[in-house]
């Protein structure tokens, strides 16, 4: 897996129109918010409400595409789809792996 995959920071920045210091904001808000929201996430596929898991998924999914973070929405999206088919054995399946990626991508952000 590619550091882009995990944070695209040239294309954040891009994104914002070379605005940098909007860029590094979004990026410290990032290393609290998303964690948070995977720990709710992770909660909530310990219920049984598949939509509010679907949409939690779609909301944390939504956090990754803003931030250029490719890998972290792909996961959220196998979850949100698989919540949103009712599937909530397999959207479980993939709580490691969403840990791990975010986790990752966490360590990606920090990085110069």
């Amino acid at each position: 897996m590619t550091s882009t995959q995990l944070f695209n920071k040239s294309q954040l920045i891009d994104n914002l129109d070379g605005d940098v210091e909007f860029a590094e904001s979004l990026m410290g808000d990032a290393l609290i918010e998303i964690p948070q929201e995977v720990v709710k996430l992770q909660e909530l596929c310990k219920g049984d409400d598949s939509q509010i898991i679907h949409l939690h998924a779609h909301t944390v999914k939504g956090m990754a595409a803003n931030l250029c973070a490719s890998k972290l929405k792909d996961i959220c999206l196998k979850i949100e789809t698989a919540a949103k088919d009712n599937d909530l054995k397999s959207a479980r399946t993939f709580l490691p792996e969403l840990e791990q990626t975010m986790l990752m991508t966490i360590e990606a952000i920090k990085t110069p």
